[in-house]
């Protein structure tokens, strides 16, 4: 079966299952990821800045932004920071439709890489609840299913990134 079935069938699940999760019971953790990368553009459009772009900072004066060697932008969320387009009070992303929106948004908490299925686990969408037919349907058709549970940069500068392979059990015939 071609990945596209598959990216096809995740597409659908994000706009009949997970839509209708957000905010409602996870209060926007996908507004609170780390090491998403930004082009100066998304910066610009997320942090509202027209000219300069200044490294803006959390309430303990950390940086939540670094520029990288190639131009581009990461954040460095704390678990209190957020992103500044969730709007908490209306439990909406105000960029949610926009096409600067990062790409790590767009994925977050399902996507398809070749032949894996990754999903997030801080999403409380990714439960087996809310997603058994999906990752039943990636198994099926010969798509390894990993749990995505830590990314992390080396001080070496090198990103690891760590996934732990899902294994169904079979319970009845």
């Amino acid at each position: 079966m071609p990945e596209e079935t598959l990216v096809e069938k995740v597409e659908l699940w994000k706009k009949e299952i997970l839509s209708s999760l957000c905010f409602g019971i996870c209060d926007g953790k996908c507004c609170r990821l780390n090491q998403v990368d930004w082009t100066e553009e998304q910066v610009r459009l997320i942090f509202g800045m027209k000219n300069e772009i200044i490294i803006p900072q959390n309430k303990n004066n950390a940086p939540i932004l670094t520029k990288n060697c190639e131009g581009t932008y990461s954040t460095h969320f704390t678990r209190k920071d957020r992103c500044p387009q969730q709007d908490k009070d209306a439990k909406i992303c105000r960029i949610h439709e926009h096409p600067l929106r990062p790409q790590a948004c767009t994925d977050y908490p399902v996507w398809v890489e070749g032949n894996e299925l990754l999903y997030h686990w801080t999403c409380p969408g990714t439960g087996l609840k809310y997603t058994a037919d999906l990752f039943l349907f990636a198994i099926e058709n010969n798509f390894r299913v990993f749990e995505m549970f830590e990314r992390k940069e080396m001080e070496s500068g090198e990103i690891y990134t760590f996934k732990r392979l899902q294994k169904p059990i079979r319970i009845s015939n």
